[in-house]
């Protein structure tokens, strides 16, 4: 029959044990993760902000677009003054949106296909651009032929449209939105 002290010594030895496995396994989690050995590299999580944060200055300058497209079809003229304020909102997150791009771009290098998409996007905002030098030449007259504002904000449309449709291309190399966790871990918050 074992004795209370013999049975102490023994389960006093697994607690150790057990601590020690505990503290071996805490160890080398903690160092994994201060080497980066993480599921995705930096350079790809890095993509995959600028990838959102390209794609929500392209949503922000669609949206004055359309509001500019909206205003103009309520009459003949519109005013310089809206126009001069969309075609700047327009202006300012068009940059933004290019400045994304080139970093999304300079996260991953290697990757032609990326920079070929990249490339594609930066061409529309080039041309997204152009249309607001002549939207901008049309405000200052003060007022703006409505029938000219639709057409070209309508090009300007289409231009970062088709921006949205390749972002959907890019975001589904960085995101598994058919994934159980897709929702729940935050990770489908950028793409929706």
């Amino acid at each position: 029959m074992q004795t209370i002290e013999t049975v102490r010594r023994q389960s006093s030895g697994l607690a150790t044990w057990v601590q020690m496995v505990v503290a071996a396994a805490l160890a080398a989690a903690s160092l994994a993760f201060a080497f980066g050995a993480d599921e995705k590299p930096k350079a790809r999580k890095g993509g995959a902000y600028h990838v959102a944060e390209g794609r929500t200055y392209n949503i922000e300058a669609h949206d004055h677009a359309r509001l500019l497209q909206k205003y103009a079809a309520l009459s003949d003229k519109v005013p310089g003054d809206v126009v001069q304020d969309h075609a700047a909102a327009i202006r300012f997150n068009t940059k933004g949106a290019k400045k994304s791009f080139a970093r999304l771009a300079e996260s991953d290098p290697d990757n032609a296909a990326l920079g070929n998409l990249v490339e594609q996007l930066r061409e529309r905002l080039d041309m997204v651009t152009a249309e607001l030098e002549l939207l901008e030449a049309q405000a200052a007259k003060n007022t703006a032929e409505a029938k000219i504002v639709i057409a070209q904000t309508n090009e300007i449309s289409q231009h970062l449209q088709a921006n949205h449709r390749d972002l959907r291309t890019i975001d589904n190399d960085f995101y598994d939105s058919d994934s159980d966790s897709y929702y729940m871990t935050g990770e489908g918050h950028f793409v929706d």
